[in-house]
This record gives structure tokens, C-alpha cells and sequence, in this order.
């Protein structure tokens, strides 16, 4: 650094310019050299670069912003915490939109199912065709009802205590067994609940509901998919 300011003077000139413009009493600066900087032989240094011997000096302080280490798992930058900036509201928002998911693929799949119920009616000229798509609604509606309570008592606690940066790196077959999963355990509690709020938990029982357990997985898988697409795209942004 002084090497670069001063080179021309050397090192007597340097002494000399410090002394006249320092007030009286004032001592020479300790990081001006005792031996001289200049007139150093190349051919010194490239010999001791050819053989090894020297030492070779690294600047110390040259960064002016820390640089952030890489993580351990995807080598991208570590932003302070899990959640990488995604606040719970914002999850709570992706998991909205996965519910909504969920639900708009299982009244696809209902409709299909009554429209393809309502042609065959139609061709054996037998029942009542009118009345298949008023039942998938309704159905649809019942279905839709579990479906948010599961939300709220499954969906909402994993989005909120499971870190962002966790939840988008995982596998995708994994998720599609962690959203598997969830539907069963929703309809499960929704269950225990209502059994507990009536008082007749030791009458707990689970018949007669066979097909909400397809459903239910349906839904949860959906959700859960869409839910960790939304996390790791808003993350992959913010690593950028």
C-alpha cells in the first residue's frame, strides 16, 4: 500500500514528507518499513516462485461485504434461517393454494366419474340422469368440508413448524409419500375430534367410511405437491 502511494520518493523520501508534516513531537509511524520496499530484484522473485521457496503473501481484508458460505446440502447461499425469508403468512398462502389444488382435482375426478355414470344411464335408458351431477356436487361439498378441517388441523401445524428450506428439498417420491399420508391422518383426527366434542370417544368408530379414504389421499397429495413446488420456486428466486 505505501509501496504504491510513495513509490518515487523511496523510503528516505517517505521519512522525510512524514516528518515535515507532522506536528512537533509526534514519532514516525510504526508501519513504515525499517528495510527497503523498492528496488527488490525480479529475477529473486521469479526464481522463488519456479522453485517454491519464499513466501508468497495474501492480501488480508480484501473483501469489503462478507461473503456467505455455501450451504451444506445444494452449495447455495445461507440467508440467516430455514424459512429463507418466507414468512409464515406466505406459507400459510401456499398452502391455501394447495388446498385449493387438492379440491379442484377432486371435483375433476367426481365430474368424470358422473358424467361417465350419467352417459351410461342415458344409453341404458334406465335411472335418473338429471340427478348425477347434483350428487357429485353435493358430494363434492361434503368432501370439501373435511377437507379444510383437515387443513387446519394437519395442513396449518406442518406448514408453520416444518422449516421452507426442508419441506422444498426433499425428494419427490418422499413427497408423494409425506402427502399420501396427510389425508388419512386429517380424516383420522377429524374423527377423534368429533367423537370428543360429542363425549363418545370410547364409542369411537370409523365404519361406513370407506371412501373418504381415497379421497383423502387424493386431496393431501395434491396439495402437499403443489404446496413444496410453490416453497422451492420461491426459494430457487431468492438464491439468485
Amino acid at each position: 500500500m505505501v509501496g504504491s502511494l510513495f513509490g518515487p520518493l523511496g523510503n528516505d523520501g517517505i521519512k522525510t514528507l512524514f516528518m515535515e508534516t507532522t506536528p512537533p513531537g509526534w514519532s514516525l509511524p510504526a508501519f513504515l518499513p525499517q528495510t527497503p520496499l523498492f528496488g527488490h530484484n525480479p529475477f529473486r522473485d521469479e526464481d522463488e516462485l519456479q522453485s517454491g521457496s519464499g513466501g508468497l503473501g495474501r492480501p488480508v481484508g480484501c473483501y469489503d461485504v462478507a461473503v456467505l458460505p455455501p450451504d451444506d446440502t445444494d452449495g447455495a447461499r445461507r440467508y440467516g434461517t430455514d424459512n429463507a425469508g418466507i414468512g409464515p403468512v406466505q406459507r400459510l398462502l401456499f398452502a391455501t393454494v394447495g388446498l385449493a389444488a387438492g379440491n379442484a382435482a377432486l371435483l375433476v375426478f367426481l365430474l368424470y366419474g358422473a358424467l361417465r355414470m350419467r352417459a351410461a344411464l342415458v344409453n341404458a335408458h334406465m335411472g335418473e340422469p338429471y340427478l348425477v351431477l347434483p350428487q357429485a356436487w353435493g358430494m363434492f361439498l361434503m368432501y370439501g368440508m373435511f377437507s379444510v378441517a383437515g387443513w387446519i388441523l394437519v395442513g396449518v401445524p406442518i406448514a408453520l413448524a416444518f422449516p421452507a428450506r426442508l419441506l422444498s428439498h426433499v425428494a419427490w417420491p418422499v413427497r408423494l409419500l409425506i402427502g399420501a399420508t396427510l389425508g388419512p391422518l386429517a380424516v383420522l383426527l377429524i374423527f377423534v375430534v368429533l367423537f370428543v366434542i360429542q363425549g363418545r370417544l370410547s364409542a369411537f368408530s370409523l365404519a361406513h367410511t370407506e371412501s373418504l379414504w381415497p379421497f383423502s389421499v387424493v386431496i393431501s397429495t395434491i396439495s402437499f405437491l403443489v404446496y413444496a413446488a410453490l416453497l422451492r420456486r420461491c426459494l430457487s428466486r431468492s438464491e439468485q
